[in-house]
C-alpha cells in the first residue's frame, strides 16, 4: 500500500511539474517589439511571459485584453513593467478579468505600447488570441 502510494505520488508530481502547451505570439509597435508566451491558464486569463525591448529608447510595457466570445473583449490595461532597454527584457504579468455569463473566455491578447505622460499610451496592433 505504501509503495503504491508513493508511486502515485511521483506520478502526480511529474505530471504537476509538466509545462503547460506553450502558445506564443509575437507583437510590435512603432517604438517596442517583443514576444510573450502563456504559461499558465486559467478559466478567465492566463500568466504570460516573454521579452520587450525599446526599438527607440522610449519607455514601453505591454497591455492586454481578455478575449471572450458573445461579448465584446475586456481590456485590462498595462499588466508588466516598463522598459527603455534596447536590449530585450523579460517581462510579463497577469492578464484576467471577471467574465460573466453568457461571456465565454477565449483566450488573451497582448499589445506594445509606448508610455505616454499626460496622454493616452500609444499602443501598436492587438496580438493574435493566445
Amino acid at each position: 500500500m505504501k509503495a503504491k502510494l508513493v508511486k502515485s505520488t511521483v506520478v502526480a508530481l511529474a505530471l504537476a511539474a509538466m509545462p503547460t502547451a506553450a502558445y506564443a505570439v509575437s507583437v510590435s509597435s512603432n517604438d517596442g517589439s517583443g514576444t510573450q508566451y502563456r504559461t499558465v491558464s486559467y478559466s478567465n486569463g492566463a500568466k504570460v511571459s516573454g521579452t520587450l525591448r525599446s526599438t527607440s529608447g522610449k519607455k514601453v510595457g505591454y497591455n492586454g485584453k481578455v478575449a471572450v466570445s458573445l461579448c465584446s473583449d475586456i481590456d485590462v490595461g498595462r499588466y508588466s513593467e516598463t522598459t527603455t532597454s534596447v536590449t530585450a527584457v523579460t517581462r510579463g504579468g497577469t492578464i484576467s478579468a471577471l467574465i460573466l455569463p453568457p461571456c465565454g473566455f477565449q483566450g488573451v491578447e497582448s499589445r506594445v505600447c509606448t508610455v505616454r505622460t499626460l496622454f493616452p499610451d500609444a499602443c501598436g496592433s492587438d496580438s493574435a488570441t493566445y
